[in-house]
């Protein structure tokens, strides 16, 4: 039994009820907790704070595993062998984790949308099912599905979750014979840390391109109402959309507008085509319509944070259903009153309150309430102070010393409350605020750290979190191949750490070592006016995530101490301006992104899917990828324009799958001076060739898809390298020079087509 308000989780005798044994458990009184056995006592999903807690009870509790980038709606975790799986209702998700080492070794993504699915074990093997579909499967540990039949009657107007595979042809089956249960090594390579997680292994089958339509303003309303339904996906582009409203009527574009005449929960559906000719399976959402005359009701109260102190601003929603209202009113008695259905406030005393939310529409009066405790102020913390609880700055601290604050104790919060912590006399060992290790569950927050030469410097450390932080230190970046003096934000076996909303402005954003574990989210790394002189880093076998972050650098790299320590960079769904991304990493994980031409080499794995990369007019070279004969490569739907070269692989082994290649100056894509073995298929090449390159050395013949000759190369005078290729089915139009210039080695598999170019084709392609 677990006691939220005491603080412990103790085991009771099933015959008489009594306590047998008694453990402390670091849990909050407003923790939503899910709580399961374990053959090594109790295991604990902490989904208030994206934690997995597991207590042995004679023994104590290990340090909390962080599970993504905070909240989440976890369910009962269930054990297999040496590791626990941990469902994540709100995404759709599992986490597992490896109970030996308590870090997270896989994060597996099995419906494309929140599903309350069930996790069951049995003989070793993990089944996953939704019950209100058709979709179950096996789950390995290592992070692979298969996907498994089950008879579930039709239901109309069924919004189903489709699950998330790793092939383009994964067939239902009977479920597999039980395995042999033998001793197997875990060779899963983990991808540590909250943030975004990203499959980096380039050579495993890649996902179906998916798509995802958006309803504005949401996906209910009333008869009559107008809808603007979008569809998108990460991939290369759409080509058509064509879609269905479950009304009889149909329409067509990658943007439409509906109404729907009667009420009722209707099925949207749109099917659409990428542009590189690839069709992409059928999106659908279910837009619930109600009647003109139905009456307002409401659906939740928010109230974020739900524990707030006083001087800590609160922000209050409520979400409606049904028809317009005549009246809102948000109450807290003798507080504040507010007619808005959004509206934030400050609590100036600590209390219980009663947030009250009414609703009225003629004699209808609708109304929900919802508590608040309010819980005091935190103490104003100074210079040179060692905070063991949670403290605040009530006004900018300029502090002399070598350390503004240090932190050396659990679960405190440090909120800077908009103010600026400083100093005056910056020295090479100065650092802003320091967490102590070995401390857990830290939180710095809501304002500036500047001048020192760290800002701040966690040692040790599980679980801190920086959020709304502006950080400018006095740091020296180096380069790529010497020592970063100082960081805006520095860790070491720093595990678990999130960094929300923060601001990184100085030459060394971050330097990341000795196995830590950041993630990213809506940040910024790099000052724009310094991105010439910003060097980031993360190495020692770390792992560095980012998701919807700015880069503004010269390069992000890993500075290899040793061939055997390996540290993984993943971004997604970011804006990158760096020039070099990945250096000496074992694995770059580039998806969803913006980027300007950025060199990614000397690494041992590249996925590179999704992006578009554009100088925007400026064409300052090529995007390269590979440095090594063994890097392993997958370059995927990505769209390459405005360019002098669209991307150069100089050496590596894989795909380039997917991707278009359109409008740049010289050549679309050039393989370069270097050993390679590549499956280049289903690309579309378009309108290349057609500028002046400013490239010194001419790399090849314009056009679209180019071998590099060396011509004119001191060092390489006509020679050809091994490069060994495999073409297929792309396409090459209207290029202002060749189609295709290719030689032997390279070999055409089928299916390519050329037309408008200027040249034509050359060498062994037949189009």
């Amino acid at each position: 039994m677990l006691d939220l308000a005491r603080g412990t989780a103790e085991l009771l005798d099933p015959q008489t009820g009594s306590v047998v044994e008694s453990i402390r458990v670091d849990v909050r009184t407003d923790d939503r907790v899910a709580v399961s056995g374990s053959a090594r006592g109790t295991l604990i999903s902490i989904a208030s704070r994206g934690l997995l807690m597991v207590c042995e009870f004679g023994a104590s509790c290990k340090n909390p595993v962080p599970l993504g980038s905070g909240a989440a709606d976890l369910g009962a975790a269930v054990e297999v062998g040496d590791h626990v799986v941990v469902p994540d209702y709100s995404t759709g998700r599992v986490w597992i984790v490896n109970l030996h080492t308590m870090r997270v070794v896989v994060e597996r993504k099995l419906f494309d949308r929140p599903v309350r699915f069930e996790l069951l074990t049995r003989d070793g093997l993990v089944f996953y099912n939704d019950p209100d579909s058709d979709q179950a499967g096996v789950l390995d540990l290592d992070g692979h599905v298969r996907a498994v039949s089950k008879h579930v009657p039709a239901k109309p107007d069924n919004n189903r979750a489709a699950p998330v595979v790793d092939s383009h042809e994964v067939s239902r089956q009977p479920l597999p014979p039980k395995p042999d249960q033998g001793s197997k090594p875990d060779n899963t390579p983990p991808v540590h840390g909250p943030g975004p997680r990203i499959k980096t292994d380039p050579f495993a089958p890649p996902a179906t391109p998916t798509v995802a339509i958006t309803i504005t303003p949401r996906d209910r309303g009333l008869v009559g109402d107008e809808f603007d339904l979008t569809a998108s996906t990460p991939a290369v582009g759409i080509a058509t959309a064509r879609w269905t409203f479950g009304d009889g009527s149909e329409a067509t574009g990658t943007t439409v507008r509906h109404r729907w005449d009667r009420p009722g929960n209707f099925s949207v559906s749109v099917a659409t085509t990428l542009i590189t000719g690839q069709t992409v399976p059928v999106a659908t959402r279910t837009v619930a319509i109600e009647p003109r005359d139905a009456p307002p009701r409401i659906l939740r109260l928010t109230i974020s944070p739900t524990s707030p102190r006083v001087g800590q601003q609160v922000k209050f929603s409520a979400e409606l259903a049904g028809g317009l209202p005549d009246h809102l009113e948000w109450t807290v008695p003798g507080v504040v009153t507010s007619n808005q259905r959004e509206f934030e406030h400050t609590f100036t005393a600590p209390g219980t309150y009663t947030a009250t939310f009414t609703v009225t529409a003629g004699p209808l009066r609708v109304r929900q309430s919802q508590p608040i405790i309010v819980t005091p102020e935190l103490p104003a913390a100074a210079c040179g102070d060692i905070l063991t609880a949670s403290a605040v700055l009530k006004s900018d601290l300029t502090c002399p010393g070598n350390v503004g604050l240090t932190i050396a104790a659990n679960d405190v919060v440090l909120d800077l409350g908009g103010h600026e912590l400083t100093t005056a006399t910056p020295t090479d060992h100065s650092t802003g605020i320091r967490v102590d290790g070995p401390v857990s569950g830290v939180t710095i927050e809501n304002g500036d750290v500047t001048q020192f030469k760290t800002g701040i410097a966690m040692a040790d450390v599980t679980g801190v979190k920086v959020s709304k932080v502006n950080l400018a230190s006095s740091s020296e970046a180096g380069s790529e191949w010497s020592p970063i003096k100082g960081a805006d934000i520095a860790g070491d076996n720093a595990k678990g750490v999130n960094l929300d909303a923060v601001t990184l402005n100085g030459r060394a954003p971050f330097l990341f070592d000795r196995d830590s574990q950041v993630g990213m989210t809506g940040s910024t790394v790099g000052n724009p006016a310094l991105r010439s002189e910003s060097h980031a880093r993360c190495r020692g076998g770390s792992s560095c995530s980012a998701v919807k972050t700015a880069f503004h650098l010269e390069s992000l790299d890993c500075e290899l101490r040793a061939p055997s320590v390996q540290s993984v960079i993943a971004i997604d769904n970011s804006d990158i301006d760096a020039d070099d991304i990945g250096r000496s990493c074992g694995t770059v994980a580039i998806i969803n992104s913006r980027a300007r031409a950025i060199t990614a080499w000397g690494i041992k794995s590249l996925l590179f899917s999704g992006n578009t990369v554009s100088t925007a007019g400026a064409r300052r070279g090529a995007a390269m990828w590979g440095d090594e004969p063994s890097t392993r490569i997958r370059v995927s739907g990505n769209s390459f324009s405005s360019m002098d070269v669209g991307m150069e692989v100089i050496s590596g082994t894989g795909e380039i799958v997917g991707n278009t290649f359109v409008n740049n100056a010289h050549v679309g894509l050039l393989l370069g001076r270097g050993r390679q073995s590549l499956q280049i298929s289903e690309n579309l090449f378009e309108g290349n060739g057609d500028g002046e390159a400013r490239m010194e050395i001419k790399p090849g013949p314009r056009g679209g898809l180019s071998l590099s000759y060396n011509q004119g190369h001191p060092a390489h005078p006509g020679e050809f390298a091994e490069r060994v290729a495999v073409v297929s089915k792309n396409q090459s139009k209207n290029n202002l020079g060749y189609g295709f210039f290719l030689l032997s080695p390279v070999s055409d598999d089928g299916g390519n087509t050329s037309s408008g170019n200027l040249l034509g084709c050359f060498g062994p392609v037949t189009c």
